[in-house]
Order: structure tokens, then sequence, then C-alpha cells
């Protein structure tokens, strides 16, 4: 095998690349290593000698198959100067030079490589912990589902979506759930609360539904591609799942712990902030509570119809 002097050197490739600190090698595009560093050869169980004049892949298979990637991407015109690989379990930062001859063709390739093993390790730790402190930053942990934290980035991905032409919007509000504070105490209201949350869960349909816990005692559902009418019907199921419960409450209806929720659906397209929506359902709601309260109700801009007992 010729070993010139390529003209981008003006000394010995193998005595440069020997005085480099981290691995080194030069390919020739009929992927023979031409210069290969004494670190390089360590990586591969190899020497020196060894490894020249041979091909890459007859010490390591992997990294021959991507050396030929590299040299396809330059002979295409790509430009790949900094790549990332995982060879023998380890994880390598590689620079790569190209190296041409004087008819401007691509005679070798340059490669340095180093361990970032470790780095790219505790990125990994870091990001899988960073995914499960953001988990638990939008679960709320009385209810077991989700809080307004993740209320709002489901909001946001929804208003910028274009698969669902509409969404059914439900408020959920415990009635007189103050007084049944004030009569059961702290930790039989944190159990009902954890109820009636997970019993509203368990009336979810398809996966794009969406259910959230806003303050001490409202909830808030969101239903993509549902009218308002199909919305209805699962309005009154909330409500009626939440009564069969059969929490006691001597200032409820009944004797019971019930909610009343108001629907409101409209385009996803015409959607306003997050907090501007839940305080105008949350105003209408508080006016038809005077008219009665463990019913469902649809919002409009000017009229509340009732349409359950």
């Amino acid at each position: 095998m010729p070993k010139k002097l390529i003209d981008t050197f003006y000394q010995s490739p193998q005595d440069m690349i020997d005085l480099l600190p981290i691995p080194a090698v030069m390919i020739h595009h009929r992927y023979l290593i031409l210069y290969v560093n004494k670190r390089f050869a360590d990586l591969h169980g190899s020497t020196i000698e060894q490894m020249q004049g041979r091909h890459l892949s007859s010490f390591s298979e992997s990294a021959g198959q991507v050396v030929k990637e590299y040299f396809a991407a330059y002979n295409n015109g790509e430009q790949l100067s900094s790549q990332e690989i995982y060879v023998y379990g380890i994880y390598f930062q590689i620079l790569i030079f190209p190296i041409y001859n004087k008819n401007n063709q691509l005679e070798a390739l340059f490669f340095l490589q180093w361990n970032i093993s470790k780095s790219k390790r505790l990125q990994q730790m870091f990001n899988q912990n960073n995914k499960r402190y953001k988990a638990q930053l939008q679960f709320d942990q009385l209810t077991g589902i989700a809080n307004d934290y993740a209320l709002e980035e489901y909001f946001s991905i929804l208003k910028k979506q274009v698969i669902y032409p509409e969404v059914s919007i439900l408020l959920i509000d415990i009635d007189h759930f103050s007084e049944f504070n004030k009569e059961h105490g702290f930790i039989k209201s944190n159990v009902a609360l954890h109820n009636i949350a997970q019993t509203l869960k368990q009336e979810l349909r398809a996966e794009k539904d969406f259910l959230a816990k806003l303050n001490s005692d409202r909830f808030i559902a969101l239903f993509p591609a549902v009218s308002h009418f199909t919305a209805l019907t699962i309005a009154e199921r909330f409500r009626n799942s939440v009564y069969q419960l059969d929490l006691r409450h001597e200032a409820g209806i009944h004797h019971h712990l019930t909610v009343s929720i108001i629907l409101h659906s409209l385009p996803i397209s015409q959607l306003p902030c997050i907090n501007h929506l839940i305080h105008k359902l949350s105003d209408q709601l508080r006016r038809n509570k005077k008219n009665g309260r463990n019913h469902s109700t649809l919002y409009f801009e000017e009229v509340v119809e009732t349409l359950s007992d």
C-alpha cells in the first residue's frame, strides 16, 4: 500500500498522529487504514503495525460501516465535521477532516476521537431525571390526575394542532365543598377529592381526552373532536357517577356530595387563553348555581340553558 505524503500536511502524517493525545486514524477512500496512532490501535486491541494497510472493518464491523457511510456522505457533498458514535460500549465524539489530492478529489478522511461516555451518561441521567421531575410537576399528588401545569402544556399543544376542528370543555365544580370540609374534616375531604377525581378519570373514553384538577374543588376536562351534544352526555355521566359515590353530606342535595358542570364547545381556532376561558366558565357557573346545583348546563355568551334536573 503506498504511503504518499498528503499535501495537507507539512510533516510525516505518522509523526503527527503519534503526537496526538487522543485516538486518531487516517483512512484511504478505499477504506484502508493509512496511518493510526497507538491509542487508536489499543482501542481495537491491536497494534499500529497490525492495523496499517487493513480495512477498519477487520477490527470492528460497526466502525467500518460507519466509515463507509462517512465517505458516501462526503462524496454526496455533505459535511460531517463532528459526529458521535457508539463502539465497544463507549461513546465517542469524532472530528472528521477530509483530505483532498491535487485534483481536488477526496483521498482520505482523518478522524480524531475522544471518549465522551462519562459526560454522555451524565447527560442521559440528567434527561431521565428531568423527564421524571417534569412528570411529577404535572401530577397532582392528592388526586392522582394532571394539574394546572399540565393543563397549560396540553392546551398549548391543542391550539397548535390541526387534526381536531373543535373541542368541548367541561368545568366541574364540587357543590358545597367548603361545608363538606367543615363537616367531615381535612382527611375525609381529601379522600373525597381523590375518589371524585378517579371516578371522573374512569369516564374518559379516548387517549386524547384530558382531565385536570384546578383548585381545591374544581376540575376541567377537554374533549377534542367531541360535539357539545356528545359532551353533554359525558357531563351527565360525570354528574351521575359522582352522585353514585354516595359521599354523605348533610348540606348537599339529597344529603349527597354532588357536582355542577358547565359545558362549552367551540372551534379550536377560536380558543382564548386558558385562564380567560376558565374565568368565563367559572363566572357563568357561579351564576347558574343560584338556580340550583347538581346540574349540567351549556355555556353561551348571553344565554345559559339548564338541561338536567
